[in-house]
């Protein structure tokens, strides 16, 4: 069994908030762009988005882009990506995240290359910033339902936060798994990798660079 390893690239260019007041905000516009390197395999997509917050999201010491993680802000989420060098529309979708106290709902419909898509995941806070979820994924390319376990931190290592996200996913005894994390330099900008490793016949390793910057009124 040989291992087969894929590199990538991405980086999120940038997300922009439109303020509520001047340490909050509520609808919120991103700009992404991506670029996969394998053997025999290239391509480059970009991403818009678009979210709203069903409360204002406060970011007062705290990193603009997960502000409204720390602050449970429930909230909908649209987007839609294309490939960049064929000018084509790849698909989209729309995904809602709502808390309740310190439990956790999220639901998510995509439609990528005429492929429908389904997750549902649902957790509990335990602490502030530790969230714990399990979820499935369904949709018109599964024989069978995909099961998911997740884990996201987020806090401060002296006077900066981190990021720290891990899951794992389970389909016909086969399992992949992803270790991810991100070092906020500022408030506004955050650069991070991320591993995942796909337990199959082809042992398919992806190594992923990931950077964000928010702009507001305040950066």
């Amino acid at each position: 069994m040989h291992a087969k390893k894929i590199l990538s690239a991405s980086f999120i260019f940038f997300s922009v908030a439109a303020p509520a007041s001047a340490d909050e905000y509520q609808v919120e516009a991103g700009l992404s762009s991506w670029n996969y390197n394998a053997t025999g395999y290239h391509t480059s997509e970009m991403q818009l988005d678009l979210s709203y917050y069903f409360d204002p999201v406060n970011t007062e010491d705290r990193p603009l882009a997960i502000a409204y993680y720390l602050g449970r802000n429930s909230n909908v989420y649209g987007y839609a990506y294309s490939d960049i060098a064929k000018h084509s529309s790849n698909g989209g979708g729309a995904k809602g995240e709502f808390w309740k106290n310190d439990f956790y709902l999220s639901a998510n419909y995509d439609r990528i290359y005429g492929v429908n898509g389904y997750t549902a995941n649902v957790g509990y806070m335990l602490n502030d910033g530790l969230l714990l979820a399990v979820g499935v994924v369904d949709g018109d390319n599964y024989l069978r339902p995909t099961y998911t376990m997740s884990a996201k931190y987020v806090g401060k290592i002296g006077a900066r936060f981190v990021n720290i996200d891990a899951k794992t996913t389970s389909n016909s005894g086969f399992y992949n798994y992803t270790l991810g994390g991100d070092y906020f330099f500022s408030n506004a900008f955050s650069m991070g990798a991320e591993m995942r490793y796909a337990d199959s016949t082809s042992n398919i390793e992806k190594h992923l660079i990931r950077g964000q910057y928010f702009l507001s009124s305040k950066t």
